[in-house]
């Protein structure tokens, strides 16, 4: 069925309807069809205007078909029970929104959305909701495999704070994309995404994060407040974490690093830039490094006062060298009974200048 301006508008009792052929859903084609309940949109439809689905207070779901390339802001007005929408379009999905006009301001009342097949990236702001008035609970990806996950834009889910779950896949998170989602409790990365600042600040509530085998930086402020988080692995290819990268993570203890360049980087660690400083909550550090007897790096774990255990996580990981000032500082560090920490230092053959000074818990065989 086709419709044009007003077509339909005010048919209270209306409740089902399938549109065919058109491009176009007019502006006011069904307003005020309070009984709606279900509308089947056209795969040929390109256009949503101006309160195409106004006040239809029983429509609680909606498809955006994949051809679709514009929606009015105000074609669903005062939809206050439309609470599942699904994108199916990725011109929708990719485009990038402002803080002011966006999938948000369309549909308010959302608690979970669907990404369909066809969506490969989501664009800048596209559910950017600063006012904390946002219901989203669930993202899905639909049919997102492995080596097809979605790009997610900048400021993309800002403060969506009932957020919890994300079905699929995500990849190049951009700056903000998640931060102040404070109910997200895990997400899913793909192997070659890249995790740009401040993309997770501020998610209180994330516990589990698998960072990408590929990654080789974590900037500032990228888990910034990740209150929840208790531990993370350090991928073998990270060169460069910034000293701020999980500033406030207080219950991040353990941490689990695999690349060598971390504990002894190319441009050496000092007195305010180092292990110490970016992870000053972890007891415990198990070391994977990806090398042949690698090195601890000068200053590396220095003033690391909270720091208990330095462990070997295979009896192939066989320390070669401690540089200079390396563990100063580190007044809880204990050399105990476990033959993973004696694997880990039984190999070593130089230890640098001050590199226990301070360790007054440590206690040498």
């Amino acid at each position: 069925m086709a419709c044009s301006d007003s077509s339909f508008s005010n048919c209270s009792s209306l409740e089902s309807i399938e549109i065919t052929g058109d491009d176009v859903v007019d502006a006011s084609a069904f307003s005020a069809c309070s009984s709606l309940k279900s509308v089947t949109l056209p795969n040929t439809l390109t256009t949503i205007n101006q309160y195409a689905f106004k006040d239809c207070i029983g429509l609680t779901s909606i498809d955006i078909p994949s051809n679709v390339t514009s929606i009015n802001v105000e074609a669903f007005r005062n939809c206050t029970n439309l609470s599942n929408l699904k994108v199916s379009s990725n011109t929708i999905a990719s485009k990038n929104w402002t803080s002011s006009s966006n999938m948000n301001t369309i549909f308010p009342n959302l608690q979970k959305v669907v990404f369909g097949k066809d969506v490969k990236a989501l664009g800048s702001y596209i559910f950017y909701m600063p006012d904390k008035s946002n219901n989203i609970e669930t993202i899905e990806f639909e049919g997102n495999p492995l080596n097809d996950p979605v790009e997610v834009g900048k400021y993309a889910f800002y403060y969506n704070t009932k957020l919890a779950k994300i079905v699929g896949i995500v990849k190049s998170v951009s700056d903000h994309s998640f931060a102040c989602c404070s109910g997200l409790e895990s997400v899913s990365i793909s192997d070659d995404a890249t995790i740009e600042r401040n993309a997770f600040e501020f998610c209180h509530s994330l516990k589990s994060v698998k960072l990408p085998t590929t990654l080789t930086t974590i900037e500032q402020y990228a888990f910034n407040k990740c209150r929840s988080m208790t531990s993370i692995e350090i991928p073998s290819h990270v060169t460069s974490i910034d000293v701020n990268a999980f500033n406030g993570a207080t219950n991040l203890c353990e941490v689990k690093i695999s690349s060598a360049s971390v504990v002894n980087p190319s441009t050496p660690y000092d007195a305010t830039y180092n292990l110490g400083k970016i992870f000053p909550y972890a007891t415990e550090v198990e070391l994977n490094l990806i090398a042949w007897n690698p090195v601890i790096g000068d200053y590396a774990f220095y003033g690391a006062t909270a720091l208990k255990s330095v462990i070997a996580g295979s009896v192939l990981q066989r320390i070669s060298e401690i540089g200079a000032n390396a563990f100063k500082g580190c007044t809880n560090l204990v050399l105990g009974d476990d033959p993973k920490f004696k694997n880990t230092w039984g190999y070593v053959k130089t230890i640098g200048e001050s590199a226990f000074e301070g360790c007054t818990s440590l206690k040498l065989d």
